[in-house]
């Protein structure tokens, strides 16, 4: 670790965490290099997500009894964003046109089982209308189940590069500020085939 070149009170950090997070993190800005289309998907999981999961909190913990329409309103929103984005997204992965099959690889676990989740989610709310114990009982036991897996297999699925990405946006920003040199090669600092000029020469 390279010592810092001036420091940075603690207030300052916190300020530039919170800066990194909102304007960075939360609009995907990392991934304005991939294009709008790549960008534009991220950004309807992640909030989709992020509306479905408060939306849900709200209507098993904050309401007993009869629950505003808004709640309801906003956890189909935030499902229909996740539905989007995550069938966007592996439109993009996945070119047809070009291998004529669709080929999906480890990575992209994370993204399916979360489009199968707000799939189930919009057929578990559909039968809880039918008053059919067993048919409800049984959806809500699927969409249990990989809701479970979307964190269980959180270690090989392309969901851990969020919070890596996350981190580094982080960390890096925060050396910016105590003028520390990364140690990972820059774009401007690498030759080809990514071997950084120190170690290429």
């Amino acid at each position: 670790m390279r010592a810092p070149k001036r420091s940075a009170k603690a207030a300052q950090k916190l300020s530039r965490v919170f800066k990194t997070v909102a304007l960075n993190l939360a609009t995907s800005a990392e991934l304005s290099k991939c294009g709008a289309s790549r960008r534009a998907s991220h950004l309807l999981m992640l909030w989709g997500f992020v509306i479905a999961a408060i939306s849900i909190l709200l209507k098993y913990f904050a309401f007993s009894g009869l629950q505003p329409l808004a709640i309801q309103i906003s956890l189909n929103l935030g499902g229909l964003m996740i539905l989007t984005g995550a069938l966007w997204f592996l439109f993009l992965r996945v070119d047809y046109a070009a291998e004529k099959s669709f080929k999906f690889t480890q990575a992209d676990i994370f993204v399916l089982l979360l489009l199968v989740n707000s799939a189930l989610g919009f057929v578990l709310e559909a039968v809880s209308y039918t008053g059919v114990y067993l048919l409800v009982a049984s959806i809500l036991a699927l969409y249990l189940v990989s809701l479970s897996m979307l964190f269980v297999t959180i270690p090989w699925s392309k969901f851990t590069h969020v919070l890596y990405k996350g981190a580094y946006a982080i960390s890096r920003e925060l050396d910016e500020l105590e003028g520390v040199e990364g140690l990972l090669p820059t774009p401007a600092r690498t030759k080809s085939y990514g071997v950084p000029e120190e170690v290429a020469e």
